[in-house]
């Protein structure tokens, strides 16, 4: 694979990188427990928090781990293995090794495991004051907006947006979600949210278990691609 070069801010715009594996079949819950009670989830997160059926909640039966400091999250449940960067974000390498850490220990002790679909989501803040005596226009930081009609009545208010996109060579599946909300407080702002996500699914020739680091490295290219084609040289120099 090419070397690609990525660009690199001094304001990372990212508050929250999320980065999961889907198994099939699923575990068993005292797996789990096992795991999440274990040696290693004790090295680095706090005792395990029950979640799903436990809580007497929908949804398959699961534990969350969180670091001392709430800066991170780790996520079993009997279907998947999520891993979540909240916050300040410390950058590629450092979470998605935390990631990798995690299911390289997971694999150790469930060897079992057999993944079907492997996904990268960065949540991108970015947001602008609106001020009376200027009026903002988006276009100017955003490539990725809604086409309105000139004659587009009342005052444009909150609007969602999402895309698709395929990779066919590298079999992955990339979703771009754009939300726009406006404060009416002291201070009026627009604060845009872009949300990719990047996936992988799995087949019998290339099974993710064995391909989960290569999944990350052209996910990681996918995914900075897809939001460097959202924004503007303007939005750029505003992470500077």
């Amino acid at each position: 694979m090419e070397e690609t070069v990525f660009t690199s801010y001094n304001q990372s715009p990212v508050r929250e990188a999320i980065f999961s594996v889907t198994f099939q079949p699923p575990l068993a819950i005292e797996r789990v427990r096992e795991f999440c009670a274990g040696s290693w989830a004790a090295q680095g997160y706090v005792p395990a928090e029950a979640e799903g059926e436990a809580n007497e909640q929908p949804g398959p039966l699961g534990y969350v781990l969180h670091t001392a400091d709430r800066s991170a999250l780790l996520r079993l449940t009997t279907e998947q293995l999520h891993y979540h960067r909240l916050g300040s974000y410390p950058g590629w390498e450092v979470a998605s090794a935390a990631f990798l850490d995690a299911w390289r220990q997971l694999g150790l002790e469930m060897p079992e495991i057999t993944s079907q679909e492997a996904s990268i989501r960065y949540i991108n803040r970015l947001g602008w004051d609106l001020l009376p005596e200027k009026i903002l226009d988006l276009s100017e930081y955003l490539n990725l907006l809604p086409s309105l009609p000139d004659d587009f009545p009342g005052t444009t208010g909150p609007f969602f947006l999402q895309v698709q996109t395929l990779d066919r060579t590298q079999n992955l599946h990339g979703i771009i979600t754009e939300v726009a909300e406006f404060t009416t407080n002291a201070s009026p702002r627009i604060e845009i949210t872009l949300d990719i996500r990047v996936m992988y699914a799995s087949s019998k020739e290339t099974p993710i278990a064995a391909n989960l680091q290569n999944f990350l490295e052209v996910g990681r290219v996918l995914k900075n691609k897809l939001f460097e084609s959202c924004i503007t040289a303007a939005t750029r120099a505003l992470f500077a």
